[in-house]
């Protein structure tokens, strides 16, 4: 009787050693896919926000569709808007705010200057002196 509790044991003790070892063999597997996966979904993320960000340049809805100039009594608002440097199709986002209002404000007649971007435009608000 002594004997069989021993080989009991003993098979018993084998199979924890093959299933701690099949456990370790299958958490390798398994972060081995998941660290795949995890590549494969940021190569993915990255390819479309690039993509996206083309669209964003692209697409003419962020174009320069208007130009509307506020204020302007005795100057001329052609003389703001050709001052701005800004001509309809020019990209929004591409456009420097600082830049637009530091050439307006060196047109005569101005004392200062505001400028608004939206999707579909951009507004100039000036303050005659």
């Amino acid at each position: 009787m002594n004997r069989t509790v021993f080989t009991e044991a003993y098979f018993q003790e084998r199979k924890e050693c093959r299933n701690i070892a099949s456990n370790t063999v299958m958490q390798h597997s398994l972060k081995s896919a998941l660290k795949k996966k995890i590549v494969k979904g940021i190569l993915v993320s990255s390819i479309l926000l690039v993509l996206f960000g083309t669209l964003l340049l692209v697409l003419p809805a962020f174009k320069v569709k208007s130009i509307h100039v506020e204020g302007a009594q005795s100057v001329a608002e052609e003389s703001v808007i050709s001052a701005s440097g800004v001509s309809i199709g020019d990209e929004i986002l591409e456009l420097n705010k600082d830049e637009i209002i530091n050439r307006i404000a060196k047109t005569e007649g101005v004392e200062s200057v505001s400028v608004r971007t939206s999707l579909s435009g951009i507004s100039i608000e000036i303050t005659e002196k």
